[in-house]
């Protein structure tokens, strides 16, 4: 059974599957086989140049998908801003990027190791905030979905109480508690949450932790455990799920393409389990390749990931 259905059984003919709203950034990315210490250099010969951000990336895989997809967020007027937007194209998603003279764009700065586990910097935002404003009513109105990370705030809670008006089903990825998340997260019919979330908001990041997030509104709602899986359900039930076996390369975006892939197999209309296995695949996948977006895979080649390893065991808890 797929929660979502009454809303989704509502909505007609829409144009955009999902509408994401929130942090878009440039990254750098190096492989290192350790992270550097004080007073040492490390060399590396594996270096790439990538756009990133939760709500961006997760665009980005609802497109390699199939999905169609538009993302609302803010640049500066620089050569990085420009790259964010013609890589937001080249991957199908309709960038919406409102462009602040006197902001920088938010810059990334990833370190990889062996291991692929990473260690990010960013620089602080002076983009200022996006308002309920800049997100066109009319697409609103010829939306599916909803994707919100977090950022941008002010027009997130203003966006999502019209979205709710208009029939469309809110995900949010709970990747860090910052002001106004717990009052954005009761407004969601979808909450996934990182355990470094669940852990600062909860104090636990298990199917207890997961219970209480749904208590507190969401329909849908979960907590991603990096390598050792993730644990989603509903009022209905609870259903764990272990993570994929991958060669790893880059962890960078793993979550958001899981928030990307999840999202979308339940507007879709498949149940939750399928919707994770799904979205395990498609994380899993998305870390073949140095950076957040160059892994994500297409929808043939995530369902033929899925066929050809076994069957990843769902336990009902």
């Amino acid at each position: 059974m797929n929660p979502l259905s009454p809303i989704i059984a509502n909505q007609g003919n829409r144009r955009w599957d999902c509408l994401c709203l929130g942090c878009c950034a440039f990254d750098v990315i190096a492989r290192v086989e350790e992270f550097p210490h004080h007073d040492r250099k490390e060399f590396t010969d594996t270096l790439a140049c990538d756009a990133g951000g939760p709500a961006a990336t997760a665009s980005t895989a609802i497109a390699r998908l199939g999905g169609r997809c538009a993302f609302f967020g803010a640049v500066g007027e620089d050569i990085f801003g420009e790259y964010i937007q013609e890589a937001f194209a080249r991957d199908g998603v309709e960038p919406h990027l409102k462009e602040i003279p006197q902001g920088s764009s938010l810059i990334s700065m990833v370190w990889v190791d062996g291991t692929g586990r990473r260690t990010i910097i960013s620089s602080k935002s002076t983009l200022g905030s996006l308002s309920a404003k800049d997100i066109p009513h009319k697409m609103l109105a010829d939306a599916r979905a909803l994707h919100l990370d977090g950022h941008q705030m002010e027009a997130s809670l203003g966006t999502a109480e019209q979205a709710r008006e208009l029939g469309l089903a809110l995900s949010l990825d709970a990747g860090s508690l910052r002001p106004g998340m717990e009052e954005l997260l009761r407004r969601c019919h979808v909450v996934v949450a990182s355990a470094r979330f669940c852990r600062e908001l909860l104090a636990g990041a298990d199917a207890r932790a997961v219970k209480e997030l749904l208590s507190m509104g969401p329909t849908v709602a979960g907590v991603t455990l990096g390598d050792a899986g993730c644990i989603v359900g509903s009022e209905e039930g609870l259903f764990q799920l272990p993570a994929y076996p991958a060669k790893v390369m880059d962890s960078t975006g793993a979550g958001d393409a899981f928030h990307g892939a999840f999202l979308y197999a339940l507007i879709k209309g498949d149940d939750i389990p399928t919707s994770a296995r799904l979205a395990s695949a498609v994380a899993a996948l998305s870390t073949r390749e140095l950076g957040g977006r160059a892994g994500l895979p297409t929808l043939e080649e995530a369902e033929g990931f899925i066929a050809e390893k076994e069957d990843l065991p769902i336990k009902r808890l």
